[in-house]
């Protein structure tokens, strides 16, 4: 099991913001929304691709699960190839499932468990949201920074006229009047997400 510094828990995510990381990804979004179909279609194979060739080389869980895929860099890959899996599964092997060794389920029990670590980084690098476990298996969410320069970018795609992910921060939360409707009470995603842009500020 990893240990873990209390301190790295409480780190902003702002320690670990890249401007760089979040222009690429904005400048991807914003190619992607005036690309053709096709052009976004095969971006979407590519990524995929990507992810799956990840997920083999770097989860046992999913090395196991991928083993008759045969992935190469000229495969084809559709979704409905992927064998599935369920939430249930995912969580009750979480310590094979994750690609960063440095990650565990008891590290992120810990995380989830103290209401004041909302919108802070695990690890100094991760967001970690949960489910509320309506359907009998609450989850975990452990999104790095691609992940969260991603989510940013695609949030400054809705609200055009922004410069960037702090800006976006600033009119949402300290300057205009923004309402939302989120779940509370945990490490949800909605609630965390604007936690993280608070810190963030």
């Amino acid at each position: 099991m990893a240990t873990i510094a209390s301190s790295l828990f409480d780190l902003p995510l702002s320690a670990v913001y890249d401007s760089t990381r979040w222009g690429k990804a904005a400048l991807d979004v914003w190619a992607s929304s005036q690309s053709s179909t096709a052009g976004v279609a095969a971006q979407v194979d590519r990524r995929l691709l990507s992810l799956v060739a990840h997920a083999f080389d770097a989860s046992p869980y999913y090395t196991q699960l991928y083993r008759k895929l045969r992935v190469t860099s000229n495969t084809r890959l559709r979704l409905g190839d992927l064998p599935p899996v369920t939430k249930r599964s995912l969580m009750a092997e979480f310590d094979r499932v994750v690609t960063d060794p440095g990650l565990d389920r008891k590290a992120i029990d810990k995380f989830v468990s103290e209401p004041g670590r909302l919108g802070g980084a695990l690890l100094g690098r991760y967001a970690v949201w949960t489910s509320s476990g309506t359907s009998g298996e609450p989850g975990y969410f452990v999104h790095d920074p691609d992940a969260l320069a991603v989510y940013d970018a695609l949030e400054w795609q809705r609200f055009r006229g922004v410069q960037s992910a702090s800006d976006l921060a600033h009119q949402l939360i300290a300057g205009d009047r923004y309402a939302m409707v989120a779940a509370i009470g945990g490490h949800f995603a909605g609630i965390s997400n604007v936690e993280r842009m608070r810190r963030a500020m």
